[in-house]
């Protein structure tokens, strides 16, 4: 992969609006929070009694309702409650950036010790990198348009009809014409870019997880992070809907400290906003009259 030059904390932190801070959480192996602000602004919030056995790690699955409302109270009370008094006077907002194990808990979903929701108290939001904090997103896009690539295995046909019936004029991909270069292709060019079709997240090597296109002249069909990441070319849509196995699930292995997956890779390629799955698709038979 390219060599990235790392911007210093003071360039980045200077990106941030002046009532927000940005706040690095992890569990490492206790939970840790490491926050800065503008003007030099820092803290460090530990936690050594809440570890990994307090919090589990929900990549490629959701957690039981039970275990969620469990875990928001605890993270009210061991993770929002110390950020909250340690933030300067007059925050109104915090930029996330969860590790690969907390990549896929909704650490804004916590209740407060004292009632009420997280985001009732203050404004939330997440970043998969500082870098990408420092990144123009004011910047001029590509024009407004539409790209899907749906049905691409041919076993998704739920996924072509609602393309037809739903979007807007759209550049729209199917079967074997969704390949690698044409997928990539509606995500540098389309402002609104849907992926309907196989994924799979390799938790061993991130670099391999991909979303599965229709092979071309060359390729298995394999969009990977490394491919995403060689610099081809930058992604320009403001907006990636995948709707594909795993595609939100992040590793915590040897890439602990960074959200290694599909959703933060489209990210520092470009991409404004990205909403993927946190589920395997189960194979489903619909049977009508």
């Amino acid at each position: 992969l390219p060599a990235v030059a790392l911007p210093a904390l003071e360039e980045i932190t200077a990106a941030l609006p002046p009532d927000t801070v940005a706040a690095y959480v992890d569990l490492a192996p206790t939970l840790t929070v490491l926050c800065a602000g503008r003007g030099g602004w820092s803290a460090i919030v530990e936690r050594p009694a809440v570890g990994t056995g307090d919090i589990p790690a929900a990549t490629g699955s959701a957690l039981p309702a039970g275990r969620l409302d469990a875990v928001g109270r605890l993270l009210g009370r061991e993770l929002w409650a110390p950020l909250l008094e340690v933030v300067p006077e007059g925050t109104a907002g915090v930029v996330l950036l969860p590790s690969a194990r907390l990549a896929g808990i909704p650490l804004d979903a916590a209740r407060l010790p004292e009632g009420g929701q997280v985001g009732e108290r203050i404004r939330v939001a997440y970043a998969p990198s500082l870098a990408l904090l420092r990144r123009d997103d004011h910047e001029p896009g590509p024009p407004h348009a539409v790209g899907q690539a749906v049905d691409i295995t041919g076993g998704r046909p739920f996924s072509r009809r609602a393309a037809g019936r739903d979007a807007a004029p759209a550049t729209t991909f199917t079967g074997p014409e969704a390949t690698v270069d044409a997928v990539l292709k509606l995500l540098r060019s389309c402002d609104v870019v849907h992926f309907a079709g196989p994924g799979r997240f390799d938790p061993d090597e991130p670099t391999r997880s991909h979303l599965r296109c229709a092979a071309g002249d060359g390729d298995d069909g394999r969009l990977t992070v490394a491919r995403l990441l060689s610099g081809d070319g930058p992604i320009g849509a403001s907006l990636v809907l995948l709707s594909a196995c795993d595609s939100g699930a992040a590793s915590p292995g040897r890439w602990r400290g960074a959200a290694a997956g599909l959703p933060g890779t489209l990210l520092v390629a470009g991409a404004r906003q990205v909403i993927p799955a946190a589920w395997v698709e189960r194979t489903t038979r619909v049977v009508t009259p």
